[in-house]
């Protein structure tokens, strides 16, 4: 949404020129540490996944990532582990980790479209991550009185984190997009603080494809 309609207009015309180039047709304004993150994610899943395109990992990639092997030696490494998802689930982690999550866990959020969010049933003394204003680089916060709580699946289920960079396999993009089980943990992480960092992680350990999970997400920073 950010993009200037030149620069947008530039893009689908390489779109069209080259079939190896795929442009999103929903264009989202992406917010730091809100559900949009994971959401522009599941778009390029869904969207690869509809266009027929043969995959099989899909390998989410920032503008700053360097290739550190070979284009000839990065597809014998994957070509040895088809099926499997590598996804970086943290063991255990400090009292930071620890406060973080409870923080996290003690409050439920909804996301203005990327333009804010609202901290529901709390107020500015009891969120004082905002400092008056944002999360980070997110947008700024409000808080109202809603009818909402967090959602009850987190009551039954332990969320795991880790990093939100990972390679997944062409099932488990398929499991995310069409999983009853996966489409609910779709709707509770809506609602939560930073999810980019525990949606994938969360989903897979209680999904059939935890036993083929390879904790690792093939970065190093």
């Amino acid at each position: 949404v950010k993009a200037p309609a030149d620069v947008l207009t530039k893009v689908l015309q390489l779109d069209a020129s080259y079939p190896n180039v795929h442009t999103l047709r929903t264009r989202r304004l992406v917010q730091w540490g809100m559900w949009t993150m994971v959401a522009v994610a599941l778009d390029a899943i869904a969207s690869a996944l509809d266009s027929g395109i043969p995959f099989d990992f899909f390998i989410n990639l920032s503008d700053a990532d360097l290739a550190l092997r070979t284009d000839i030696e990065v597809r014998a490494f994957f070509s040895k582990l088809r099926g499997r998802s590598m996804i970086n689930v943290h063991e255990g982690g400090g009292q930071l980790l620890i406060d973080a999550n409870k923080f996290i866990d003690a409050h439920t959020i909804v996301e203005c479209g990327g333009y804010g969010f609202v901290v529901v049933n709390q107020t500015h003394e009891r969120f004082p991550m905002t400092a008056g204003c944002c999360i980070g680089r997110s947008g700024p916060a409000s808080f109202g009185q809603l009818p909402l709580n967090k959602h009850s699946i987190f009551d039954e289920y332990q969320v795991h984190t880790g990093s939100q960079w990972a390679a997944l396999s062409y099932e488990f993009c398929k499991y995310m997009i069409e999983g009853p089980n996966a489409i609910r943990w779709q709707l509770a992480f809506e609602r939560r603080l930073v999810p980019d960092e525990s949606f994938l992680q969360t989903v897979v350990m209680h999904s059939p494809f935890k036993e083929s999970l390879l904790n690792h997400n093939m970065r190093w920073i």
